[in-house]
C-alpha cells in the first residue's frame, strides 16, 4: 500500500487532460503522466461523470476505485493519473473493479518503460 495524493483541480488536471498519454478499455480510461521529480510521489484524481448515476452512487463508485487504486503495489511509482469510469464499469463490483484496474496500472507501467526505453539515447 501506498501514500497516494490528489491532484488538485483545474489547471494541473486540465494540462494532463491536454498532455497526458492515455491507456482506454471498454470500461476505463486512464490518463497519465511522469512527474519530473521522482521523490514527488503518485497523484491520483478520479472523474466520475453524471450519467454514471446519482451523487450516491458516484461517490461510491469514486472512492471504490480510489480503494483499488491505493493497495495495489505503486512503489517506485512517480506520476499522475486521472481515472475516467464509463458507462459499463457502474455496475461492477468491487473485486471486477480491483482486478481490472490491476491489469491496467500493469500495462501502464510496461507502457512507461516502453516510452522510457525509446527516449533513451
Amino acid at each position: 500500500m501506498s501514500v497516494i495524493k490528489t491532484i488538485p483541480a483545474g489547471r494541473k488536471t486540465k494540462e494532463l487532460y491536454e498532455n497526458g498519454r492515455r491507456l482506454v478499455t471498454s470500461r476505463w480510461v486512464l490518463v497519465f503522466s511522469d512527474l519530473e521529480d521522482e521523490s514527488e510521489g503518485f497523484f491520483l484524481a478520479v472523474h466520475v461523470g453524471k450519467r454514471l448515476g446519482k451523487a450516491v452512487e458516484r461517490n461510491r463508485l469514486r472512492r471504490q476505485v480510489r480503494e483499488a487504486i491505493r493497495v495495489l503495489p505503486l512503489d517506485g511509482l512517480s506520476l499522475a493519473l486521472i481515472v475516467i469510469p464509463r458507462l459499463p464499469a457502474k455496475g461492477q463490483t468491487y473485486q471486477e473493479m480491483s482486478r481490472q484496474l490491476s491489469i491496467l496500472v500493469d500495462r501502464l507501467k510496461e507502457k512507461r518503460k516502453e516510452c522510457s526505453l525509446s527516449s533513451a539515447p
